[in-house]
């Protein structure tokens, strides 16, 4: 039975996950590769002397980049979203466990992802990312919570923004 301390293991859970905030500042390690992409102009003439490449074929090429960099970062804040909007409590079957809220509302949990493997849930995060920056989204993942709604609202202007330009660099090259 759960009662009214639970909210002080809430708390304190919550404390704990200051440490996750680590995280956000490895993300600044992506700033730097995206340095690299700022100046791609020496990698892409290095690999154009070595192969002889076309331009329209480099900025293929670099979008495909792109797309992939923004899916894969929009993946993982996907995950974080999750994991930063999940309660716990006091275990009803030992008491000095805490264990995940199964009321808890989270894209995870709301579609039974809770036994998979971290790998398999990245896996499935980058799936939904490439389907709502394609502008297919089909649906079968959504957010569940406010947290994760304004995650979805943030990646769909991303997804409308890069396949307007991606739109507009492809029929460039055509």
């Amino acid at each position: 039975m759960v009662d009214s301390s639970s909210g002080k293991y809430n708390s304190l859970i919550r404390v704990t996950r200051i440490g996750k905030l680590y995280k956000l500042v490895k993300i600044t390690r992506l700033f730097r590769v995206l340095k690299l992409f700022k100046s791609k102009g020496k990698l892409f003439r290095q690999l154009n002397s070595f192969f002889s490449l076309g331009e329209g074929f480099e900025r293929l090429v670099f979008t495909l980049l792109i797309f992939l960099m923004l899916s894969h970062f929009m993946a993982c804040f996907w995950i974080f979203t999750a994991q930063l909007s999940t309660n716990f409590i006091q275990d009803p079957d030992n008491e000095t466990n805490v264990i995940p809220d199964p009321n808890n509302n989270n894209w995870i949990i709301a579609n039974g992802f809770t036994e998979e493997s971290d790998p398999s849930k990245y896996v499935i995060a980058f799936y939904f990312t490439v389907t709502t920056i394609s502008t297919v989204g089909y649906g079968d993942i959504s957010g569940t919570n406010d947290y994760e709604r304004g995650t979805c609202c943030v990646l769909m202007v991303l997804g409308v923004t890069f396949f307007s330009i991606a739109s507009g660099t492809f029929t460039n090259l055509i």
